[in-house]
């Protein structure tokens, strides 16, 4: 049947970036600068660049995707990031304390808005998508994924990830 996503690794991660850039700074108020982008396979990052040295991933959210090709959209970010993600969710200055549970789901909703805004770009001109429920700190480590493409940022506060996984062929 071949892929039937006809996207190239590198026009994913352009629609990626458009996704996330669009979503911190739109509806997050957050401002992000790229620090790393490429198209490599392998897992997802153990640990997020910040500032030269390696930062490790507090928080991580996988959303699902399903259609003719099935996949995710994971994004890991350090706790710094992840604050500095739920503060701009819930319209708070910088320095105020978020519970953790709030910055949970501020995480899996931050997740949610790139995949919807990824799937309008780059899936559904191929076909009908579904996402699913963001889940927590399950990286994709599934032998039959494959990332798709992946970009790293600083934000004010800490670092985050998003990439892209798809499965090796395409869904049933």
């Amino acid at each position: 049947m071949g892929n039937p996503i006809h996207c190239s690794a590198e026009e994913m991660v352009a629609h990626l970036q458009s996704a996330v850039e669009d979503v911190f700074q739109t509806m997050l108020n957050t401002m992000i600068t790229l620090i790393d982008a490429g198209c490599a396979e392998g897992a997802p990052r153990a640990a997020l660049p910040s500032g030269g040295e390696p930062a490790r991933v507090q928080f991580e959210a996988v959303v699902p995707f399903s259609g003719p090709r099935n996949g995710a959209v994971v994004l890991q970010c350090t706790a710094e990031g992840a604050m500095d993600i739920a503060r701009g969710l819930l319209m708070l200055e910088a320095g105020c304390s978020v519970p953790l549970e709030e910055v949970q789901d501020a995480i899996g909703e931050c997740a949610n808005m790139v995949s919807g805004s990824l799937k309008t770009r780059a899936l559904d001109p191929y076909g009908v998508f579904h996402l699913g429920v963001p889940q927590f700190g399950t990286s994709s480590a599934d032998a039959s994924r494959r990332s798709a493409g992946q970009l790293a940022f600083r934000m004010s506060e800490g670092c985050a990830a998003v990439e892209v996984w798809m499965e090796e062929s395409a869904a049933a």
